[in-house]
């Protein structure tokens, strides 16, 4: 990374500004500072720049929507977006626009600085090594596609994958919920622990509690000893749960008390509307959320799904 690389800022505070000008100049960067996307769009027209630092909300124009406008002049440019209104909703829909990290407020400038240099050097990589097989890594884990809707998949995945938060997976059925839910194991820090998987509706209430969170001896007709539960199995690694929505309110009650993580299959928005899923529950799920197109809304890759289930081994050379 060349110690001149061009960064320019957008945030409406003059002291972040400052506090940004004076770190990274410190650093070795050269700095252009603005007050909001619409001066950033026409300062970046005027000059090239090597990443764009810039908050999310600011008058005339915000971050997102200046993403938006860099991404169509340059799709590999680092941007890096910033607010101290942070969450994980909105670092989902930062990095869902196109960003390619998110930061939140109040930060050090060392933070800023360490995120810049490994954007560059990977941006610096990309350049110097020749364009890859179309298919993605992402396909090891048996999800394939390059439509727009999948490319929205991946990078979710790559945020959920980042985080210990719970991640509620939508879809239609055969959409490959089970897919995201082990790709976002295995792209993990998790990944060396269990990923335990089970079918909530093929279970009634007391077997589930018992196979959840475990049971004395007793305690149910067959519980002839102490058996752990699956939570406790998976502790460090994943549990997936899938057909939550067929799940009793009282058994609801018992996960929302114990909740780690797990997917969940649609409709529950429905269920939660019509009053037959816990409204709290729903919502301590989904803390991210990845919702899954079904193939009418990712025709273009029908043909690469053709070729992978054909030719599994080398489909783009099938």
């Amino acid at each position: 990374m060349s110690t001149q690389s061009h960064i320019l800022i957008a945030d409406d505070e003059r002291s972040i500004r400052l506090m940004l000008e004076t770190g990274l100049t410190l650093n070795g960067f050269r700095v252009t500072s603005v007050r909001n996307g619409r001066e950033a769009l026409e300062a970046a027209s005027a000059g090239k720049f090597d990443a764009v630092l810039s908050d999310i909300y600011m008058p005339d124009m915000g971050g997102l929507e200046l993403v938006d406008a860099l991404r169509g002049a340059d799709p590999n440019l680092p941007i890096v977006l910033m607010t101290a209104q942070g969450s994980l909703q909105v670092a989902v829909e930062a990095v869902t626009r196109g960003a390619s990290d998110f930061i939140g407020k109040p930060f050090d400038i060392s933070t800023v600085v360490d995120l810049l240099r490994r954007l560059l050097e990977a941006r610096r990589e990309a350049d110097t090594v020749p364009a890859a097989e179309p298919d993605l890594e992402l396909t090891q884990a048996g999800l394939v596609g390059r439509s727009a809707p999948m490319i929205v998949v991946y990078k979710l995945i790559a945020q959920a994958a980042r985080t210990d938060a719970t991640v509620l997976i939508l879809g239609e059925s055969g959409t490959g919920k089970e897919l995201v839910a082990r790709a976002i194991h295995d792209f993990s820090a998790r990944r060396s622990r269990p990923f335990l998987s089970v079918n909530c509706s093929g279970l009634t209430d007391t077997l589930l509690e018992a196979e959840l969170f475990g049971h004395t001896r007793g305690a149910f007709t067959g519980a002839t000893g102490e058996r752990a539960g699956l939570f406790e199995a998976a502790d460090g690694g994943t549990l997936f749960l899938d057909e939550l929505a067929s799940t009793s309110p009282a058994f609801q009650q018992s996960l929302l008390r114990v909740l780690q993580s797990g997917e969940v299959h649609a409709p529950l928005r429905d269920l939660v509307a019509a009053g037959s899923f816990r409204a709290d529950l729903y919502y301590r799920l989904s803390v991210l959320s990845i919702e899954l197109p079904p193939l009418r809304e990712r025709t273009g890759d029908v043909e690469l799904l053709t070729s992978h289930f054909l030719c599994p081994r080398h489909p783009p050379r099938c």
